[in-house]
C-alpha cells in the first residue's frame, strides 16, 4: 500500500471509529503534491518563485496545525498527570 492510500485509510478510519479530534489534523499531501509539483517543471523564475511562495505558506500551515494538536495534547497529558499527582498527595496526606 503506497504511503497516500495508507493516510486516506488511517483518516477514514478516525471518521468511523470514536477518534473523530484527529479527523481534522492529518496532513494534507494531496494538496501538498499539488503544489510542489510545478516547482519540478522548467518555469520562469517569477512563476517559480510565486509557487514556491505558495507551497511553503501551505507547508507551514500544515506544520502549524500538527504542532498545535500536539502542544494541545501534551497539555491534556500534564494535566492529567497533574491530577493524578494530587489525588495520591491526597491519599498520603490521609493515611498519615
Amino acid at each position: 500500500m503506497k504511503f497516500g492510500q495508507r493516510m486516506r485509510a488511517e483518516e477514514a478510519a478516525c471518521l468511523l471509529g470514536n477518534r473523530l479530534e484527529l479527523a481534522d489534523r492529518f496532513v494534507n499531501y494531496k494538496c501538498l503534491k499539488k503544489l510542489i509539483k510545478p516547482l519540478t517543471a522548467q518555469t520562469d523564475s517569477a512563476s517559480q518563485e510565486a509557487h514556491e511562495q505558495t507551497f511553503v505558506r501551505a507547508l507551514l500551515h500544515e506544520i502549524n496545525q500538527v504542532n498545535d494538536f500536539f502542544v494541545n495534547k501534551e497539555s491534556e497529558y500534564c494535566d492529567y498527570m497533574t491530577n493524578k499527582l494530587g489525588e495520591r498527595v491526597r491519599i498520603l496526606e490521609v493515611s498519615t
